[in-house]
């Protein structure tokens, strides 16, 4: 493994873990949160209320974007330690 390899894998192995925290501490919450309040106002919504239905929707889309991409960081890092890992038991 090269020099430049080994840093481009501590960078991900940090960057996942400073996501890990910032997910496990405020994120998952948040969105958990978030999507009860989005499908709490859906049910409340009238059919007609296309516009209103849209947006909620995408709200949710963004909603699980967001948590798809912190969610990749956080195993990003997690493969990159454990490339290291294995690296160093070479």
């Amino acid at each position: 493994m090269t020099p430049e390899q080994r840093q481009q894998l501590l960078d991900e192995v940090q960057r996942g873990d400073k996501a890990l925290k910032a997910y496990d501490f405020f994120i998952k919450d948040f969105i958990e949160r978030k999507k009860s309040v989005l499908f709490d106002k859906f049910k409340t919504i009238g059919i007609e209320q296309t516009d209103n239905i849209l947006e909620i929707k995408r709200m949710a889309i963004t909603l699980d974007s967001m948590d798809v991409e912190i969610t990749s960081l956080i195993d990003t890092g997690k493969m990159a330690a454990k490339t290291l890992a294995d690296d160093n038991e070479s």
